[in-house]
């Protein structure tokens, strides 16, 4: 005799709220392991867009380029006495922060692949 859905009206309930406990979060990880897959193997991941507030050093870091060699290819001090976002670094080449992020984009874009 094979048990059916409705048998399980039998079983007592804690065990039943076991199972389907156990089978909910099998479900929840199989899904979030597919998803984390999908977003790591759909291309070459590369850091984010540059925004005014990140660093060179971050930037450097997230996409694993040389800081020093992207600075000096934007005509920036490569070691400033502080560390200073994007946005200060374009006030003070004295240039529209759009325009240097711009800049800082593609050149990541263009060396990103190199390093």
């Amino acid at each position: 005799m094979r048990p059916r859905i409705r048998d399980l009206r039998r079983t007592p309930p804690l065990a039943l709220a076991g199972i389907l406990l156990a089978l909910g979060l099998a479900l929840f990880f199989a899904l979030r392991i597919l998803l984390i897959s999908v977003h790591w193997f759909d291309e070459p991941h590369r850091g984010p867009a540059p925004q005014g507030w990140m660093t060179p050093g971050y930037l450097g870091y997230t996409w694993s380029i040389d800081t020093d060699s992207m600075l000096e290819a934007l005509d920036v001090d490569p070691r400033p006495e502080q560390r200073l976002t994007l946005y200060q670094l374009a006030a003070r080449k004295g240039i529209p922060q759009q325009d240097f992020l711009v800049a800082v984009t593609n050149w990541l874009e263009d060396n990103a692949d190199d390093e």
